[in-house]
């Protein structure tokens, strides 16, 4: 894992699980889903 900053965003596992939950809202996926298939991750 790596940081480049203090920043809640600033550490790979963060910034991967925002990008994926972003990259479900764009294919239309509903917020609630999208996070249900994260959790399963």
């Amino acid at each position: 894992m790596g940081t480049w900053g203090t920043g809640f965003w600033s550490d790979d596992l963060t910034s991967d699980i925002r990008n994926d939950y972003l990259d479900l809202l764009r294919k239309q996926v509903p917020p609630a889903d999208a996070v249900a298939k994260l959790l399963e991750t």
